[in-house]
């Protein structure tokens, strides 16, 4: 009784019998190996496990042969791809295979079945130390551009955050990316079905105002393809403005030691909360005519610009603003005229006294929130100086039937405790002759702006 290699046989070797004795033996390949055939007396007997002599009266001889098991991977491959090896492929005992997964150009993998169990999208699988039967089924698909065809919203103002449908066709369920560029959020709500997107969309505060590509990609395995959509971030307009001082027809007194001139405007509004506005003031005709600028004030004191101006002319003034995107231009242009000539400019009536009552504009106006009032008395006089708001309501009284001698005077408003807007300045003042006689009174008001 002998075997080959990778089994065994029970008894073994020669073995003695008594004629008429019955003997039986048994083969047992190993591990990975089985039967390939036993062979009696030189003939096979198939690959039976067991064998039995019975009523010996001769000599015998028997011999067990073994073989590797082996085993089949069945590899396959759908529509427009590959796989390598493909078909039944034959694989010993413990061994190892490699398969390669190769997409027809414009195609790439959608899934790799192993034993009908999803793999994932991969190039390459190995099946390693073999005990049974297998199988991998490969599959692909093509890479189709997304071919939108609308957008609920293609605009966004900074800092807004809007909801937008996009509709087309092809969206990898899954795999869509969205793209706007710097300064633009976009987060991906659901995909429904294959041709519907849903998606929220931000623009931030400091993104730039203009139109830029709205993307959508298609991002499956072994990479996508893209398709734009005009998509706009929008600027808010500055909002619009009235000039305020000085107001038009107001005569700017000329004074022979020239005193800055003050110019004053109603603030704009911007809904962009990250802008700045700037304001540029323009003076026709004279060297400011080169546009001053201001930020975020609504007052600009130009301390140069009476020396440049001529007595008894006319000018106009207007503002724009600008965020750094649009310009907008106050609603009106005003303008003023200018003194017959120089003034000198003594207070307190100790080196001049004046010819003739007068009341001068406030400096600085708009003011905030101490502003100063100067006038003439040309002779003793009963003095009286109010301040009014526009619905006529008294709010100060500076000077109550004071005795003043003759000269050019001056006193302080203090606004602190009154809102900004609009009021009236009342000066009346009674000539006092040496016998005590009164004339008629001279009166004269003024307006003039509070900005806090």
């Amino acid at each position: 009784a002998t075997s080959g290699l990778h089994g065994a046989i029970a008894p073994a070797g020669p073995i003695s019998a008594n004629a008429g004795d019955n003997l039986g033996f048994t083969m047992t390949p190993d591990a990975g190996y089985h039967i390939q055939s036993v062979l009696v007396d030189g003939v096979s007997q198939g690959t039976i496990p067991a064998f039995a002599f019975t009523n010996i009266t001769a000599n015998h001889t028997i011999r067990a042969i073994f073989a590797i098991d082996q085993f089949t991977v069945t590899a396959s491959a759908g529509a427009n791809g590959s796989i390598s090896p493909s078909g039944a492929v034959p694989l010993n005992y413990g061994a190892s295979q490699t398969f390669t997964i190769t997409p027809d150009p414009g195609y790439y993998i959608v899934d790799l079945a192993v034993d009908s169990v999803n793999a994932g999208a991969q190039t390459s699988y190995t099946f390693t130390n073999v005990t049974s039967n297998h199988s991998i089924t490969a599959s692909f698909g093509t890479h189709l551009a997304p071919e939108l065809t609308s957008i609920s919203a293609s605009s966004a103002y900074r800092g807004e955050t809007i909801n937008i449908t996009v509709t087309g066709m092809n969206f990898m369920n899954g795999w869509t990316r969205l793209n706007c560029g710097a300064g633009i959020a976009v987060d991906t709500l659901a995909v429904h079905g294959s041709d519907t997107l849903l998606a929220t969309i931000t623009a931030s505060a400091a993104a730039i105002p203009g139109t830029r590509t709205f993307t959508v990609t298609n991002n499956p395995p072994g990479g996508g393809t893209s398709q734009g959509l005009s998509f706009t971030v929008l600027n808010h307009i500055p909002g619009s403005f009235h000039l305020l001082a000085p107001a038009t027809g107001d005569t700017i007194v000329l004074k022979s030691t020239p005193v800055p001139i003050a110019f004053g405007w109603n603030r704009s509004a911007d809904l962009d909360i990250s802008d700045t506005l700037t304001y540029i003031l323009h003076l026709a005709g004279t060297p400011a005519g080169d546009d001053p600028t201001v930020k975020g004030d609504t007052t600009l004191s130009l301390s140069g610009l009476m020396g440049t101006l001529s007595p008894h002319t006319i000018y106009t003034w207007s503002v724009k603003v600008t965020d750094g995107y649009d310009t907008v231009a106050a609603a009106d242009t005003f303008m003023f005229r200018t003194s017959d000539g120089a003034i000198a400019s003594v207070l307190n009536g100790k080196n001049h006294i004046p010819k003739e009552y007068a009341l001068d504009q406030n400096y600085p106006n708009p003011f905030n929130p101490v502003t100063r009032i100067q006038f003439d008395v040309p002779r003793q006089s009963i003095v009286t100086l109010a301040v009014y708001n526009a619905l006529g309501q008294q709010v100060a009284m500076l000077i109550d039937r004071e005795l003043m001698n003759a000269g050019v005077q001056e006193i302080g408003f203090d606004g602190s405790h009154v809102a900004s807007g609009t009021y009236f300045y009342h000066l009346a003042a009674e000539d006092v002759t040496k016998d005590g006689a009164r004339k008629a009174p001279f009166v004269s008001i003024r307006k003039m702006i509070l900005l806090k």
